[in-house]
C-alpha cells in the first residue's frame, strides 16, 4: 500500500522535494559566494589600482626613489630587497608584510626584477621593480599578484645606483597629459579611434592607453558598461517625440 500524508503526496515525494530544496539552498549559497568573490575581486583590483598608482608617484620623485635604491648594486647575481619603502624623511610608507587597500591584500616583496644597460659606458639603464601583493579575503584569480615598475637608474663604476626616477605611469607616459575630456571619448566612442585616418599620433597613442587601461581591469569595465547603457538610454530620450 502507498504511504501519503493528508496532501497528498508520497513519503518517496516528500524525499525528493526535501532533497530538491537541499540541492537548491546548496546551489543558492553557491551563487551568494561567487557574488561575494566576484565583488571581492572587483573592489581589490580598484584598491591595488590605487596602490601601485600611489607607489609609482612615489617613484616619479627623485628624492623618493633615490631614498630606496641609492647605494643598491645592480650587478650582484643576488636580487636585493626593499623591505621598507621610506619618504625621505625616513617615514615608513610602505611596509612588507603589512596589510593596504582596506586591508584586502598584503605586501608580499619589492625586489629588482630585470636590468639593461641602455648606454655603452653602463652609467644608466633600465631597472625593474616588481612588487608582489598577496590577497588577504576570498576573491577569483591567483592569491599572487605580480606588478612591475620600470625606473631609469643612473650608476657609478661599481655599477650602484647614484640616481633614480620612475618610467612608468599608470600604463604609458607621464608626458601624455591624460584629461577628462580623452577618456570621455574613449568610453563612449561608437567606433574604434584607432581607425579614424584623420587622427593624431600622439592623440591615438594615449587613446589606447586609456583603452587597454580600461580593458585590462574589471570594474573599469563595467563602469564603461554603464556608461554606455546611460548614453543609450539618453538617447532614446532624445529620439522620443512628445509632441
Amino acid at each position: 500500500m502507498r504511504v501519503r500524508n493528508e496532501d497528498g503526496f508520497s513519503i518517496v515525494q516528500v524525499v525528493i522535494a526535501a532533497g530538491l530544496m537541499g540541492v537548491l539552498s546548496l546551489f543558492m549559497l553557491k551563487m551568494q559566494e561567487n557574488q561575494r568573490m566576484n565583488q571581492n575581486k572587483i573592489t581589490m583590483d580598484g584598491e591595488i589600482n590605487s596602490f601601485m598608482q600611489k607607489f609609482n608617484g612615489f617613484l616619479q620623485r627623485a628624492d623618493y626613489c633615490e631614498k630606496n635604491l641609492v647605494g643598491r648594486s645592480i650587478t650582484s647575481e643576488k636580487p636585493f630587497e626593499i623591505v621598507k619603502f621610506m619618504a625621505p624623511n625616513g617615514r615608513v610608507l610602505f611596509e612588507k608584510g603589512q596589510l593596504y587597500g582596506n586591508r584586502y591584500f598584503e605586501l608580499e616583496s619589492i625586489k629588482d626584477s630585470e636590468f639593461f644597460y641602455d648606454t655603452d659606458d653602463k652609467k644608466t639603464g633600465n631597472l625593474t621593480i616588481a612588487i608582489t601583493l598577496k590577497k588577504k579575503k576570498k576573491s577569483f584569480g591567483a592569491e599572487l599578484i605580480k606588478k612591475k615598475i620600470d625606473l631609469m637608474v643612473y650608476l657609478d663604476d661599481k655599477g650602484s645606483i647614484t640616481a633614480c626616477h620612475s618610467n612608468s605611469f599608470a600604463g604609458g607616459s607621464p608626458s601624455m597629459n591624460i584629461k577628462t575630456e580623452d577618456i570621455h571619448n574613449v568610453v563612449t566612442a561608437d567606433s574604434e579611434i584607432a581607425e579614424a585616418e584623420a587622427v593624431d599620433e600622439k592623440i591615438k597613442e594615449k587613446h589606447d592607453v586609456i583603452k587597454n587601461a580600461i580593458e585590462s581591469n574589471p570594474g573599469l569595465l563595467e563602469l564603461q558598461k554603464s556608461i554606455k547603457n546611460l548614453q543609450k538610454s539618453n538617447e532614446s530620450m532624445n529620439n522620443i517625440n512628445f509632441d
